[in-house]
């Protein structure tokens, strides 16, 4: 069975970079080129990154997600989640986290 993440908005969890949210622009193995991705640094009202993929959050205020980057490398992929339009959606209106 052969499935392609190219082209996906995805929630992935790299081994130690974090959670990540974002289109996949490349994937081979472990290493993955995401475009337009922000950090899911903190969450709340979610009770997993499965969760998140899937519904989004329910507490968009508390959540802390960094400013979309263009594009990002991650090169110790664990695990990736093709989001749904819902969770996207919820994803991309979390108000921007930063200092």
């Amino acid at each position: 069975m052969e499935f392609s993440f190219v082209g996906k908005y995805c929630v992935v969890r790299s081994d130690r970079a974090g959670v990540f949210a974002g289109t996949v622009a490349e994937h081979e193995g472990q290493a993955v080129i995401l475009k337009n991705v922000r950090r899911l640094w903190y969450w709340d009202g979610a009770a997993s990154i499965s969760q998140i993929a899937v519904d989004g959050t329910t507490a968009a205020n508390n959540c802390k997600f960094t400013m979309p980057v263009e594009t990002l490398g991650l090169f110790d992929v664990i695990e990736l989640i093709p989001a749904t339009d819902k969770a996207r959606n919820v994803i991309e209106g979390v108000k921007v986290w930063k200092r």
